[in-house]
């Protein structure tokens, strides 16, 4: 049996972390939280919103490593 692995990063990440361990058959990665935070920092002081896929990426770019 193989298993699916989803990435999702965007703001339906809860919505599909339930569906999948509701069905045991796909896997999500859900962002560490200070993904989750730098983001919501992003956001209150430029008013635009990235995805946590590319905070993620912009973040592993300057050295974060506590993934």
């Amino acid at each position: 049996m193989t298993k699916n692995t989803l990435q999702w990063y965007n703001d339906l990440t809860l919505e599909y972390f339930y569906k999948s361990i509701s069905n045991f058959q796909e896997q999500i990665r859900l962002p560490h939280h200070d993904v989750v935070y730098v983001r919501a920092a992003i956001r209150a002081d430029t008013g635009k919103t990235y995805t946590y896929e590319q905070v993620y990426t912009a973040m592993k770019a300057e050295g974060w490593t506590k993934d």
